[in-house]
């Protein structure tokens, strides 16, 4: 379901007129959040016991993050479906802070010598990326537009910590 629902984002990036090389790097920016947010949790969860006290903080910080996160992609995806440009800097902002937050955390929690990290994007380079998806679906008809986002919600969105790990 994965692979055909980028199958579809691809093509919807091909049929613009208005479309860059760039909007597929948008979207491949998104789904990279996502992923590495998703490998720091399959690495808590495999050098934290599920019984420390470290592990249920971990948790929350990671559903912060999620929140934050996924509330900025929603308000983008839902902006665009309507045609609407929104700033969306308070919520970038915030996304990058709490995903940062959780990134510093598991860190902390490694043992010695084995660190763990990814590197999140900024609240700024968040700003971009909505931005020039902006751009890009604001060309396409409104029923375009909402098939489009649709499409790219399930790619973008955190997924629920229990959910991680699990397939």
């Amino acid at each position: 379901m994965r692979w055909v629902i980028i199958a579809i984002v691809i093509a919807l990036t091909f049929q613009s007129a208005h479309a860059e090389v760039l909007d597929a790097k948008i979207l491949d920016d998104l789904v990279v959040e996502k992923t590495k947010a998703e490998m720091l949790v399959l690495q808590f969860k495999t050098e934290v016991a599920p019984t420390r006290s470290e592990y249920g903080i971990g948790r929350q910080k990671y559903t912060a993050a999620q929140q934050a996160f996924n509330n900025y992609t929603k308000a983008v995806l839902n902006n665009y479906k309507a045609g609407n440009r929104v700033d969306l800097r308070q919520s970038a902002q915030l996304a990058a802070s709490q995903a940062k937050d959780f990134e510093n955390y598991v860190s902390t929690q490694a043992p010695q010598g084995r660190g763990i990290s990814a590197v999140f994007v900024a609240a700024g380079i968040l700003l971009e990326i909505g931005a020039k998806l902006f751009t890009f679906v604001q060309s396409q008809q409104i029923d375009e537009r909402a098939r489009n986002a649709d499409a790219i919600a399930p790619l973008v969105t955190w997924d629920e910590w229990d959910k991680i790990g699990r397939h």
